[in-house]
């Protein structure tokens, strides 16, 4: 377990001999271990038998609760994760592990003033404990709390003292994060002040440029229209031979929505560092967005080969069998794993569940899309895979209702052709059930 191999823990605890099976400690680890391997089911099926034997007072009850919640929370049942959660955590205010989940399940769960209200006092008390790099993780976790729920002043304040950070790594995602405020805000000269600044300039003494601030200028720019300045950016990127740069140039050709272009920069990137899983995996998205998939399935079990347990890689592949109908139980095999790796990732669930409606087996897709919205209810998609599983089940009225919240989610957010084309498709799926809608891009894996 402690090496990370959780299936092979599961196997050795199941294999204990039948005269201490039902032994508390082994019991309690075992439900541990199968939350670690993405068994949910199991967790709970052995942690809440435990946890009724113990009373309210019995010394495995905040473990057992623990792992009866973190299970709960990845599958999406907020609110019964909050309320075992919560306890633990106002017992244990300094559990930032902990601290952060509640806060994540808050979220989920639309309680979002509660979330970023237990995050500022954590970072106000390590503030005041001289505990510096939790203070800047937990800060970092608010920021981006605020910047989801668009409200960027609150996310300026609590980015604004970040920006003096002496840690390179910490400093960038810092002007990341104020650049994207002031973009939020129309504040785009502002925004590419702060990244000229901060992108021209050494990061410390030892450190060149950093290429991320100066591919984030570049999208900033392209989206505000100067698109001549923009590519002049990104070829220089692209061109310069160092790998960090080739890589910062192809992620923001593909955070534009523009993955041609991101093709002949990391297929050089790949030859140059035949080990990058980083820039093979990019590289198989950008085939497969660009309709080349046979070349996408390729570079993505060739990323897989290098580590077989890159989650992203998993889902991806998985995700794009089971889109086109083909090698479905390979696919099923697939994004288990990821699932597995990372059971609270609302896009792996969604690509389990879109997988098992793929097969024709609607009532486990159904458990598996509900549970990804629950994860992730602001993504148009899986409303809409949800909606087509409750047509599928004959559910009309719940798949009208999934229907209209991915179109209202779908027209909220910026996109171009894609997301028109998005909404159209579901509008039509609204009309064939006999009812029309009022006038999401598919989710990056």
């Amino acid at each position: 377990g402690q090496r990370g191999d959780h299936r092979a823990a599961v196997e050795t605890l199941k294999g204990a001999p039948d005269a201490v099976q039902g032994e508390p400690r082994l019991r309690r680890q075992l439900a541990w271990e199968l939350y670690r391997t993405g068994d949910l089911d199991g967790a709970l099926a052995t942690a809440e038998p435990l946890l009724a034997a113990q009373g309210e007072s019995g010394p495995d009850r905040p473990f057992l609760s623990l792992v009866k919640g973190l299970a709960l929370a990845a599958q999406g049942r907020n609110p019964e994760a909050a309320g075992i959660l919560g306890p633990l955590q106002a017992a244990q205010p300094d559990n930032i592990p902990l601290s952060l989940t509640m806060a994540r399940v808050l979220q989920r769960d639309g309680r979002r003033a509660e979330a970023t209200r237990l995050l500022s006092d954590l970072a106000d008390r390590l503030a005041k404990e001289g505990k510096a790099d939790d203070e800047r993780d937990v800060r970092l976790e608010l920021a981006q709390a605020w910047i989801e729920a668009k409200d960027w002043t609150q996310a300026a304040g609590v980015i604004a003292p970040l920006l003096d950070s002496k840690e390179p790594a910490v400093r960038t995602q810092a002007v990341l994060l104020q650049a994207e405020t002031l973009v939020g805000q129309d504040r785009q000269a502002d925004a590419l002040a702060l990244l000229d600044r901060e992108g021209s300039s050494p990061v410390s003494p030892a450190s060149p440029a950093s290429p991320v601030l100066q591919g984030r200028r570049a999208e900033v720019l392209f989206k505000g229209g100067d698109e001549r300045e923009a590519r002049r950016i990104l070829a220089g990127l692209a061109d310069s031979g160092d790998a960090p740069s080739m890589l910062a140039a192809a992620q923001s050709w593909q955070r534009l929505d523009h993955y041609p272009e991101s093709i002949p920069v990391l297929e050089r990137l790949a030859a140059k560092q035949k080990d990058s899983v980083a820039a093979g995996f990019l590289l198989g998205s950008a085939y497969e967005r660009t309709g080349q998939r046979p070349r996408a399935v390729a570079e993505f079990r060739r990323v897989l080969e290098i580590d077989p347990d890159f989650h992203a890689a998993l889902n991806y592949l998985g995700y794009t069998y089971a889109e086109s109908g083909e090698n479905l139980e390979e696919a099923l095999s697939l994004v288990g794993r990821a699932v597995a790796l990372e059971p609270d990732n609302g896009a792996y669930v969604d690509s389990l569940g879109w997988t098992y409606y793929q097969l024709g087996r609607h009532e486990q897709a159904l458990g598996y899309l509900e549970r990804a919205v629950r994860l992730e209810p602001a993504d148009a998609t899986l409303q809409e895979h949800l909606g087509d599983v409750y047509v599928a089940l004959g559910q009309k009225e719940r798949a009208r209702e999934a229907y209209r919240r991915a179109l209202e989610l779908g027209d909220g957010q910026a996109g171009g052709a894609g997301t028109t084309d998005h909404n159209e498709k579901v509008r039509r799926k609204l009309a064939d059930l006999g009812q029309g809608a009022p006038g999401g891009t598919r989710p990056q894996r």
